[in-house]
């Protein structure tokens, strides 16, 4: 058997293709054991080298090694045809310890140490594939047992030890959500903090808490929470905190499962008697509380300006003794409200969307506000669509763009009305080639703007952009998405402006 076995190692080594793909260095990105997937939350790496290894064993061997923030591995591998990788050895440095690097690594290491058969010589083959291009390419090696470790050229980017930001906590008594301003916190850290296991500490929004976890004890997806200890502050405005902190705590149970979701931006906690912890990688956006003035609506791509003598707003509140938001607002002529849930990917959901019945004075208002309410804001009572938000800015300079993600329809808000008059666009000779733009503004016009000069402002004043005119068109690539002005003075000093969407 062992013949056979270099036999085909040295033809495929004369052979460069069974081994020049799998050259290079490999991040591990998640492990399978058991049949449970471990997604990487360390940085670790195997490389594979393609200069021949001078051996007394064999001479078509060549050498791997890789590394982790505890210690290092290497090792000797050949690869038998495209699908057939011969892992002859594996040697590490042992220096990891029971923090949870090391709990990842030594699960990792199990996948990748070779098996041998009782007087054989070389150890059982490992299958490979590898799909994808370029810093795409994803590499798959399953060992004889049938677990498996899957790289990539790019580093992996999620891991569960960082700073987590409370969203949600659902218990059978339903799903209650944090005040925006209280930002309640979980910080998890992949050392030990005792000879228990390793730190989490964070807060209910008044109360602080230190706890110690445990990490990948079993097979499982497994986090365990004990060792809890908090302040006893009284905080009788914080409705959500005693909910929050009697499911991560001890008083229900400390083991959950726990899964990363979006790419890693979301953390979901479920303990054994079904009760969420819902997180996300970013604070909830208190920078969003008062009140917003409607600037313009995109529909289909279409931007619909608002009637004429009307400021439609919204208005993101913190109501008292209440665990949700409440966000009202004006449209043409009616008023709106619901309660708004946050969730992590920068989007937010809707329980109920009420509005008054007011019959506008004309038809360009109810037209508008049905555009308003039900293309953009309105949600549905079962909170299935989300409504996406960015900000940017601060103070009076802030923009606010809500994005319903069922059909792209959009809403632009700022905290002060547009400070260029809206008269001025009406008698523009200028007509863009495209608008919404992408990265280059083109336009036409009958005027003469050679030796012309150019303004770009945003939809508060403030000048962006200025520069030459030199042919029919300027580069945008650098603006942000969002609502522009353009002013065009040509050498008879006259003005023309023109409004843009930035895609």
């Amino acid at each position: 058997m062992k013949y056979v076995w270099l036999l085909i190692a040295i033809l495929c080594f004369n052979l460069s293709f069974c081994q020049n793909d799998i050259n290079g260095e490999w991040y591990v990105h998640s492990i399978t054991t058991a049949g449970i997937q471990h997604d990487s939350y360390v940085s670790m790496s195997i490389s594979f080298s393609n200069i021949p290894l001078e051996s007394e064993i064999v001479n078509d061997y060549f050498n791997y090694d890789g590394g982790i923030a505890c210690g290092f591995y290497s090792g000797h591998y050949s690869v038998i045809d495209e699908n057939t990788l011969s892992i002859l050895e594996l040697i590490d440095s042992n220096s990891c310890g029971g923090d949870a690097y090391g709990k990842y690594y030594y699960k990792y290491r199990d996948v990748i140490t070779p098996t041998y058969l009782p007087g054989e010589l070389l150890p059982l083959p490992f299958n490979y594939t590898i799909v994808g291009s370029g810093e795409d390419q994803v590499l798959t090696i399953t060992n004889p047992n049938g677990d498996l470790a899957v790289y990539g050229r790019q580093e992996a980017t999620t891991t569960i030890f960082k700073t987590w930001y409370s969203y949600s906590t659902e218990t059978v008594n339903g799903i209650a959500y944090p005040s925006l301003i209280e930002s309640p916190s979980l910080t998890i850290s992949p050392l030990s903090n005792s000879s228990f296991g390793m730190g989490v500490t964070g807060s209910g929004g008044c109360n602080n808490f230190d706890a110690t976890h445990n990490i990948y004890s079993s097979n499982e997806n497994e986090f365990w929470i004990y060792l809890f200890n908090q302040t006893l502050l009284v905080c009788n405005d914080n409705l959500y905190e005693p909910t929050y902190l009697s499911v991560i705590s001890t008083e229900v149970d400390a083991v959950f499962s726990y899964e990363l979701q979006d790419d890693g931006e979301t953390l979901v906690l479920t303990n054994t008697v079904g009760e969420v912890l819902t997180f996300g990688s970013q604070p909830l956006p208190a920078n969003i509380l008062g009140e917003w003035l409607l600037h313009y609506l995109v529909i289909d791509s279409n931007q619909i300006n608002n009637p004429v003598d009307t400021i439609p707003t919204i208005s993101f509140e913190i109501t008292p003794n209440s665990v949700s938001p409440l966000i009202q607002g004006m449209g043409a002529c009616n008023g709106f409200s619901s309660a708004y849930y946050f969730n992590p990917q920068q989007s937010f959901t809707s329980g109920t969307f009420g509005t008054s019945l007011v019959d506008c004075d004309t038809q360009e208002e109810n037209v508008f506000e049905n555009f308003y309410f039900s293309q953009v804001l309105n949600t549905g009572n079962d909170g299935t669509t989300e409504l996406h938000y960015e900000i940017t800015g601060t103070g009076n300079d802030a923009t606010l763009v809500v994005t319903n993600l069922s059909n792209s329809n959009q809403a632009f808000y700022g905290r002060q009305a547009l400070s260029v008059d809206d008269n001025e666009f009406s008698s523009s000779k200028i007509s863009l080639s495209e608008n919404p733009v992408a990265d280059v503004l083109s336009f036409s016009t009958e005027e003469n703007l050679s030796e012309s000069n150019y303004r770009i402002f945003e939809i508060t004043g403030k000048l962006i952009l200025d520069g030459h005119l030199n042919s029919n068109s300027i580069d945008v690539k650098s603006l942000a998405s969002g609502l522009y002005f353009l002013k065009v003075s040509n050498d008879t000093n006259r003005f023309e402006t023109v409004k843009f969407i930035k895609k």
